[in-house]
């Protein structure tokens, strides 16, 4: 592997690391966001609630289409969360692989 491919290597993994680290930030948050917002939700769908009872308010709330996609929501969320967390990761154990392999390589040119 010539030093310009092993340049251009970091570079590229230096770039997909920094997108995946801000793309992680920004699901992570969201994520977060999210799983807060569970028991606002709640109790917004128990107050709508034609129901009595306190549990029954609360069992329709967790049984509603809207209750049902926000954890649809949160559980993609956090998938998305984790996989650019996994890129992210990705991209820096390639960046210290090339690193490692254009130290080997100049110190092989430098003996040769």
């Amino acid at each position: 592997m010539e030093l310009h491919e092993i340049e251009e290597k970091m570079l590229d993994s230096v770039q997909k690391f920094g997108h995946y680290g801000l793309r992680h930030a920004n699901f992570k948050a969201l994520s977060w966001e999210l799983q807060r917002n569970e028991k606002n939700l709640v109790a917004v769908l128990m107050q709508r609630s034609e129901a009595k009872t306190t549990s029954a308010q609360e069992r329709e709330a967790y049984a509603s289409k809207d209750y049902l996609e926000h954890v649809r929501k949160t559980a993609d969320m956090i998938h998305k969360e984790s996989e650019s967390l996994h890129k992210r990761d990705y991209y820096y154990a390639l960046y210290e692989a090339m690193r490692s392999l254009l130290s080997v390589q100049k110190k092989m040119w430098e003996a040769t």
